[in-house]
C-alpha cells in the first residue's frame, strides 16, 4: 500500500492531505498489530519497516516539522541514553 501511495502521490493522483490520512491509518494498524497480534506481530513489524522505507521517498514533501520532531526525538533520546552507558 505504501508503495502505491508514493506512486500515486508522485503522479499527482493523491493529495498531501489524503496521503497523510492513509499514512496515519496504516501506521495505526501496523502498530496495533505489532503490540496485540501474537501470531503475526513480527510480520506487521517487518511490514511497518518496509512501509517506512517507501514513505521516506516523499516524506519531506508531505509532512511538517511536528512529524519529524515526533519521529526523530525518540531516536535522539535512545542514542543519548545509549551513549551515557
Amino acid at each position: 500500500m505504501a508503495q502505491v501511495m508514493v506512486y500515486l502521490y508522485k503522479n499527482k493522483q493523491l493529495s498531501k492531505d489524503d496521503f497523510r490520512t492513509y499514512h496515519d491509518k496504516l501506521v495505526e494498524i501496523a502498530d496495533y498489530n505489532v503490540k496485540n497480534n501474537q501470531q503475526y506481530g513480527q510480520y506487521y513489524e517487518a511490514g511497518r519497516s518496509r512501509m517506512e522505507v517507501h514513505f521516506a521517498e516523499v516524506e519531506n514533501d508531505i509532512f511538517d516539522c511536528d512529524y519529524f520532531k515526533n519521529k526523530l526525538t525518540p531516536l535522539y533520546e535512545q542514542k543519548k541514553t545509549a551513549s551515557k552507558q
